[in-house]
This record gives C-alpha cells, structure tokens and sequence, in this order.
C-alpha cells in the first residue's frame, strides 16, 4: 500500500501538485464565500477557514513528500533540486491555504446579515377580527386578572397569601438548615481545596518536570537525528566545500603569485614600450625626410630621364655622324677611282705605243688601287664597327643604369614592406649599389669611349700611314719604272739611231729629221709622263691630307663626344648622388613619422592593453567576491532556513504543549467544579 502511494504520488511533479492545491485552495474560497453571501450551507461556510488551512498543511506535507520521494543520499549534489522544489510546493501550499483563510474572515465581516422581513396585504375586516380578538382576549386577561386577584387576597389556606406565608416560614427553615449545611460545605470545600492544591502544586510539578524533560529529550533527540541527517546528507558537500575552499585558497595564492609575476611583466613591458617609444621617435625623427627624399628622388628621376633622353639625341647625332661618314667612303671611292680611271686613260693615252710598259704600270695601279680600296673598306670597317660599338655600349650602359635604377626602385619598395630598419639598411646598400653601379658604368662607358675612340684614331692613323705608304710607294715605283722605261726608249732610240746613222750614213738628213722628231716626241712622251706622275702625285698628297684632315677632324668629333659624354655622365652620377641622399634624408623623415605614427598606436594598444588587463583582473576579483558572497550568503540562507525550521518545530511544540496543558487545567476546573457541586 505504501509503495503504491508512493508511486502515485511520484508520478506527479512538484509543480503540477502545488498548482493542484492552490487552485483548490481558491476554488473552495470562492465557493464558500458564494455560500456566505447567499445564507446557505452554515456549517460548511464556518468550518471553511480550517478545510483551507488543512488544505495548505496537506500540500506542505505533499510538496515534502514529493521532494524526498526523488532524493538519494548517494548522489546529494543532484538531489537538492528536487528536494528544493519539493519545499517550494509544500511553502507555497501552505502560504496559499493561510492566505486564503484569512481573506475568508476578513471577506465574512465584510458581508451583511441578512433580515427576513415579512410583509402582509392587511385589510379592514382583518382589523376588526384582531380587535374582536384582542377584546376577548383581554377580558379574559381581565377574568382572570380577578380569578388571581381573589386568589391571591382570599382568607383561605390555599390563597397566595396564604401560600406565601407559609413558604417564608419554609423558606426560613430552609434557609437555617442551608446555612448550616453551607457552612458544613465550606469547611469540607477549604480542607479539599487545600487538599486539592497541594495535589495540584505536586501534580503541576511532576508535570511540569516530566513535560521539561521530554521536551528537552526530543529536543536532544531532534537535533541529534538532524545532526546525524545533516552529517550524513551533507557531510560530502561540507567535506567537498571545505575541499573546494582549499582549493580555492591554493589558487588565490597561485592568482597572487601570478599578479605579481603579472606584474613585473607588465613592468617590463612598460620599460620595453618606454624605450620602444624613444626607439620609435628617434626612426620617426630619422624617417621624416624619406617625403622630401621621395620628391628629390622624383626630381633626380626626372632629371635622369632627361639626361638619357639628351644622351639618346647625342647618340642619334653620333649615329648620323657615323651615317655620313659611311655615305663619304663611297664618295671618296668614287672619287679614287674617278682619279684611278682619269691616270688610266692619261697613261693608256700616253702608252699607246708602250703597251707592254702600260700593262706593268697598269698592274701597279691595278695593286695600288686594290691596296687603297682595302685601306678605304678597312677604314670604313672600322669607322662601321667602332660607331657601332658605341651605340652598343652606350644602349647597354643605359638598359644597364635603367635597370639598375629599376632594381633598385624594387629593392626599395620590396624592403619598404619588409621592414624598417632592413629598409634603411637596404636602401643605403642600394643607394652604394646605385652609385657603385653609376661609377663602375660611367667608368667602363669612359673607358670603352675612350678605347673605341683611340682604337679609331689608331685604326684610322694606321690606315692613313698605310695609305700613304702605299700611294708614295706607288708614286715613287711608278716613277722609278716610268723613268727607267724612258731611259730604256731613249737607249733604245738612241742605240737605233746609231745604228741607223752608222748603217744608213748615206741618210743621214732624212734619218736626222727623224731623229729629231723621234727626239722631240720622246721628249714631249717624258715630259707628259713627268707631268702626269706629278700631277698623280698632287692629286694622291691632296686626298691623303684630306683623308687625314677628315681623320683628324673625326678623332677631335669623338673626342668633344667622349668628353661631353664623361662629363655629363659625371654630372648625372654627382645629380644622381645629390638626389640618392636627398631621398635618403626624406626617406628617413617618413620613417620617423611613420614609426611616429607606429608609435602612437602602439602607444594607444598597450594603454587599452592595460586598461583591459585592470579591468579584467577587476572583473575576476569582482567575480570570485561575489561567487564567495553567493556561497555564504547561501549557507546563510540555508543555516537561517533550517534555525527557521526548527524555531517553528520547537514553536509548534510549544503550542501544542500550551493548549494541551490548557485542555489539562480545563478538565481539572471542570472535574473540581463537578466535584463541589
């Protein structure tokens, strides 16, 4: 049966059993109060303030049971909720029934009694009827008013006066006999009251003893089985309370030690930002040029643009200089073999007689003219070659210095991002590599100008000495055959005149004609061939000091190019150097304000750093205060709770002590009362 009970009562939760009882409790306290104003069910409405406080009692008792139905000793911790809910139904089903008790005898004085009253339709004839009654009735009140009045004043025994008398002699006697008797009561009342008190007072005693101490032993009893439940129920709890207080003091100390440690790394961390800071400003101080800088480098990349671009029209003069120097080698060849084919015909002209000697000379001119147009192709060759080594050189030096300045713009932005002290190391690294790089190509493109400009006048000295070599060699071999060929004709002529004179003596008018005309034209061939060689010879000295003069002139043009080309390379490299440092300085003036700037915010993150780090540390000890705070003022609670508990048991004890000795004295009145009476 128990198990059953159990089981059904289980079945239900705690909420669903307080909500059951309070609308209960409110549906009986409407009711009665229904009943109370309607006049119906008496007894019911006056016993409906104790069915609402036995309501609540019995939900208190409920909500208990449910608690405890669901509470295991060996899991306490998961067991209180239950238990907690359990209690919450039982205070408020006992809270709700006294409640609405006392809303129901506040609501009873508040309803007016209700008065019956009757009312009849009343008309004449009723009148006269009630009259006619009241007229007999009241003579025979009047009758009999007589019949008493005869009674009472008549003469006999049995009138009233009569009567009277004799019962005030009785009443006397009696009153003797009574007397007697109440004084005989009054003694035996004062011996048994004396009796009675002292029985009272010895009985109050032992009562009073006997009830003290069971009092005081189920008090002992009591608090001794709650001491046993509380130790057994929460003897874990306390055990793990006092656990979890160690453990809580071990990491307070821990927390402290970690303050402190905390601490100093925050004190640390505030030197490291100190000297950060003045790290900070001194590259803010250094990076505040790197705008001006930036600009300057602008200007000097501009001003290098500018100078490429006049080195690149200097170029394009050179290249129309080697232009028409190359358009002059076929003039001047032109001109050669104009020359060569005029002494050609002047010698095929004066030879016509001499062919055999013609054909030696011709071959001669034939190996000069060869000689002279080698000496002109190779002078052409290396007037082409140089010019062409030049331009190489120069387009390269400048690809070269371009990419340089590129590489070095890209090795400027890449360590910009990298970092900045690797930025201002790499950019002075880069700035020497600029400037080593601009001096080694100034001096290379000096140098190879220079090369290719002696190489030049050498090639073309050497051409012109060969040349003229080879032209006075001709001349003079010319000359040298021409003259041993005249002198062979005039040996010859002069051989044949002998000859002619001696064998045709018989002649010798004729053959002196002939003679002399055979003189005079050989005289008049020398003469012309004398005459043409020294023409040839004015010609071929004219064209070699003209080549000369051209050579010359074409060394002084390379030269003024060479020196132009060295000095404005030199004034890019020291504009370049002027501009590279200026960008250096603004570099290191945006550096400072940029590390500034770092500063500033870095500043402003370890200022929010720290507030959040106070903060956060307030906020814990905040927290752990009200967690502790929390936890005694829930021991508190729960020791004010259970003190509350047994002060109301102890309370109800005591009341029910009271009025069961008040029924006790009650009784006792009643049976001394019976007694005397």
């Amino acid at each position: 049966m128990t198990e059953l009970l159990a089981s059904f009562i289980a079945s239900f939760s705690a909420e669903s059993i307080s909500n059951g009882f309070i609308n209960l409790i409110l549906l009986l306290l409407v009711s009665s109060i229904v009943l109370a104003v309607l006049g119906k069910a008496p007894r019911f409405t006056a016993s409906t303030t104790n069915i609402l406080t036995s309501l609540g009692i019995l939900g208190t008792f409920a909500g208990i049971v449910v608690g405890l139905m669901d509470f295991d000793p060996q899991n306490i911790d998961g067991s209180i909720e239950s238990l907690l809910g359990g209690l919450k139904t039982a205070f408020l089903t006992s809270l709700a029934g006294m409640a609405g008790s006392i809303f129901y005898k506040a609501a009873l004085g508040l309803i007016p009694q209700k008065e019956l009253e009757e009312s009849k339709s009343v008309g004449p004839e009723e009148i006269f009827s009630v009259m006619s009654q009241q007229l007999q009735a009241s003579t025979e009140q009047l009758n009999a008013s007589n019949e008493l009045l005869s009674a009472i004043k008549g003469d006999e025994d049995s009138s009233l006066t009569s009567q009277i008398k004799n019962l005030r002699t009785d009443i006397n006697d009696g009153q003797r006999t009574l007397n007697d008797q109440f004084k005989q009561t009054t003694e035996r009342n004062a011996e048994f009251q004396s009796t009675l008190w002292k029985k009272m007072d010895e009985f109050g005693e032992l009562l009073s003893k006997s009830a003290t101490e069971q009092v005081i032993n189920a008090l002992k009893e009591v608090i001794v089985d709650f001491n046993e439940k509380l130790t057994e129920q929460f003897g874990e709890n306390f055990k793990r309370l006092d656990e979890s207080v160690k453990k809580l003091v071990d990491w307070q100390e821990n927390y402290r030690h970690q303050l402190e440690d905390m601490a100093t790394k925050y004190q640390l961390g505030v030197d490291a930002i100190s000297s950060t800071e003045k790290s900070v400003a001194h590259i803010n101080e250094r990076a505040e040029a790197i705008p001006v800088t930036m600009e300057k480098l602008h200007q000097v990349m501009e001003l290098g643009h500018g100078q490429v671009t006049e080195l690149e029209y200097r170029l394009e003069a050179f290249k129309d200089l080697r232009d028409k120097a190359v358009e002059a080698m076929p003039q001047i060849r032109e001109q050669m073999d104009t020359t060569m084919n005029v002494i050609g015909d002047s010698v095929k002209a004066a030879s016509t007689h001499y062919e055999s000697m013609l054909n030696e000379s011709q071959t001669i001119i034939d190996n000069f003219s060869s000689t002279a147009n080698q000496s002109v192709d190779a002078m052409r060759t290396n007037l082409e070659e140089g010019a062409t080594k030049l331009a190489q050189e120069l387009t390269t030096s400048a690809e070269k210095i371009s990419t340089q300045l590129a590489d070095a713009s890209e090795d400027f932005t890449q360590v910009t991002e990298e970092g900045v002290e690797d930025i201002k190391v790499s950019f002075e690294a880069g700035v020497k590599k600029i400037a080593e790089d601009l001096d080694t190509t100034t001096k290379e493109i000096s140098t190879k100008l220079s090369a290719s400009s002696q190489q030049f006048t050498t090639t073309t000295e050497e051409s012109m000495n060969i040349m003229r070599t080879n032209l006075e060699t001709g001349a003079q071999d010319i000359s040298t055959q021409l003259r041993e060929s005249a002198q062979d004709i005039g040996g010859k002529l002069a051989e044949a005149s002998s000859d002619i004179q001696e064998q045709v003596g018989t002649a010798t008018g004729g053959l002196s004609n002939v003679t002399n005309h055979l003189t005079d034209t050989t005289e008049q061939i020398r003469q012309h061939l004398e005459d043409s060689i020294t023409e040839l010879n004015g010609q071929l000295r004219v064209l070699v000091a003209d080549i000369k003069d051209d050579s010359k002139e074409t060394g002084r043009v390379l030269k003024e190019a060479n020196q132009d080309l060295i000095s404005s390379t030199k004034e890019l490299q020291i504009e370049t150097t002027s501009a590279i440092s200026k960008l250096h300085d603004r570099l290191e003036t945006t550096l400072e304000d940029v590390f500034q700037v770092q500063a500033q915010a870095i500043r402003r993150t370890f200022d929010s750093l720290e507030d959040q780090i106070t903060e956060s540390v307030g906020k814990t000890g905040s927290a752990v205060e009200k967690q502790v705070e929390v936890l005694d003022l829930q021991m508190q609670q729960e020791l004010n709770r259970t003190i509350s508990e047994m002060g109301e048991a102890l309370a109800t004890v005591t009341q029910q002590f009271t009025r069961d000795y008040k029924d006790l004295v009650r009784e006792m009145n009643n049976v001394v009362s019976s007694r005397v009476a």
